[in-house]
């Protein structure tokens, strides 16, 4: 697996299986080959990928954050509402 990180928080935004194609570029991330989608907020200069990092089951975006070595609970994490 691999995850996309905040540089500054290091909140965990994206999670993908290991053979997806992650590339940063100056003003955006591309997803996938040929690319599926384009993370336009995210770029170089404001998020880490972390490869081969292990699953985390129940992964929700800003429910964990990542240090580029293991896991942990992000504390400020509120779970989203389900109608």
């Amino acid at each position: 697996m691999k995850t996309i990180c905040q540089k500054d928080t290091n909140i965990s935004l994206f999670l993908f299986e290991d053979d997806v194609k992650v590339t940063l570029h100056p003003e955006q991330i591309s997803i996938g080959e040929p690319f599926n989608f384009i993370i336009s907020d995210c770029n170089v200069s404001n998020v880490e990928v972390y490869f081969n990092v292990t699953n985390q089951e129940n992964w929700i975006a800003h429910k964990y954050l990542h240090n580029g070595i293991e896991w942990s609970i992000n504390p400020n994490f509120i779970p989203p509402l389900i109608p």
